[in-house]
């Protein structure tokens, strides 16, 4: 018999394993982040997939400092949300570790 937290933890990481074989371009970035960034990229992304309920672009209007402004909103969209992740304080990445996943790919 499995726990609930044993079953959660292996939910959690076969979809840690499905995002990570839809990184595409974004593979060798994601593979040098540690697990523990991993994890917090999945969790931030599934919050994201969570709060935007959109399925197409929708128009907006924002007030600042009395000028509006006009914005769109976008459905969920994997690519735009590693790009905008990317390079976040939280996300970035050394060169070596960059180096060390690269060389680990091209052996597989």
């Amino acid at each position: 018999m499995i726990s609930d937290k044993e079953k959660k933890k292996r939910q959690h990481t076969k979809e840690l394993i499905s995002i990570r074989n839809r990184m595409g371009n974004n593979l060798i970035w994601f593979d040098s982040l540690t697990i523990e960034r991993q994890f917090n990229f999945l969790f931030q992304w599934k919050k994201e997939k969570h709060n935007n309920k959109l399925t197409e672009p929708k128009v907006s209007y924002r007030l600042y400092r009395g000028i509006s402004t006009k914005y769109i909103k976008y459905p969920p969209n994997l690519k735009h949300f590693t790009e905008r992740l990317k390079y976040k304080n939280g996300f970035r990445v050394n060169r070596i570790s960059t180096r060390n996943s690269f060389i680990d790919l091209i052996l597989k």
